[in-house]
């Protein structure tokens, strides 16, 4: 059995969002860090969702193409966690 990592506090998430919004070559390894962060609960959400297999991980990809084009929307007085949940959201519509 593989050991679990562990999560991200909220502060290192935020961390990332700024770090992927600021774009440069930090940004790279922040997108990579909130895709194994939040891939598996997307995809949970997504298939509690009625969403099978194959369209779960189109939306996926979808929410990290908006992701990586609105970063710079987020202005960091709200939750990036509560922001990221809104584009899921948006996405799957």
């Amino acid at each position: 059995m593989k050991p679990q990592a562990a999560q991200p506090s909220d502060e290192e998430l935020d961390r990332l969002f700024r770090q992927l919004a600021q774009g440069g070559p930090e940004a790279e390894a922040a997108v990579t860090a909130l895709y194994r962060h939040y891939r598996g609960p997307v995809l949970g959400h997504l298939h509690r969702g009625g969403l099978d297999q194959q369209a779960a991980e189109d939306v996926l990809h979808t929410v990290f193409i908006k992701l990586a084009q609105s970063s710079r929307q987020w202005r960091g007085d709200g939750s990036a966690n509560a922001w990221f949940w809104a584009i899921v959201r948006n996405a799957k519509i």
